[in-house]
């Protein structure tokens, strides 16, 4: 089931209860042609659903328990860590902040060198998120502190969870920056939280020891 179909059964579910209820206590009391009762039905119905609509998309909005029980194994929010090794064989450590709405997902990161400092930073259009698969693909805008001009590349992820339909709490793959005329790097990384609560700092903090704990087998 698709995370808009499963928001609109939701919907439906609760505008269908409301009105069941509201019908069977008051239509008795209404001495009126059954036709009006059915054009007042289905205007109720309208109204109603546009109300449940409303509260639903407000409370995903605003509750992070809502967001992940709708998107379920698609929900990736939060701050994600990790590595890759870059052109020139050297390690770079990925901080990326993962924001996800109902409909879209936008990755911005950044990567420091092994001196942990900034070396590029990027981000994303929207990204595509495969369940059945298990993979996740995007493009990204790249800005490199050293570049004279920016850059486009793409990346492809395969999801780590403990079941199909569970979140990923890593991800592994591969991006390619396409004026490097796609050499592909290979990355490595985890979901730290939730959250973007984790400063830049502490962030690149787990990244480096995220790396020491995989350098041997990577």
């Amino acid at each position: 089931m698709s995370i808009t179909t499963k928001f609109q059964s939701y919907v439906l579910g609760f505008t269908t209860l409301i009105v069941y209820s509201f019908w069977s206590k008051f239509s008795g009391q209404v001495s009126v042609s059954p036709y009006v009762k059915i054009i007042a039905a289905s205007l109720l119905s309208i109204g109603l659903y546009r109300l449940v609509a409303s509260i639903f998309l407000y409370l995903f909005k605003k509750i992070r328990l809502v967001r992940k029980f709708f998107l379920g194994g698609a929900y990736v929010e939060g701050t994600w860590v990790g590595f890759y090794i870059g052109v020139s064989g050297k390690v770079r450590y990925i901080v990326e902040r993962f924001e996800q709405d109902f409909e879209t997902l936008i990755v911005r990161g950044i990567a420091y060198n092994e001196k942990k400092e900034l070396h590029v930073n990027w981000v994303s259009f929207p990204a595509n998120i495969d369940l059945q698969k298990g993979e996740m693909n995007y493009m990204y805008d790249l800005k490199g502190i050293h570049d004279v001009t920016n850059g486009t590349g793409i990346v492809s992820f395969n999801f780590k969870r403990k079941s199909s339909t569970s979140p990923p709490d890593g991800i592994s793959g591969f991006s390619a920056d396409l004026h490097n005329e796609g050499f592909r790097t290979k990355s490595l990384e985890y979901k730290l939280s939730d959250n973007f609560e984790t400063s830049d700092k502490d962030a690149l903090a787990k990244a480096m020891g995220f790396y020491e704990l995989n350098e041997a087998n990577y």
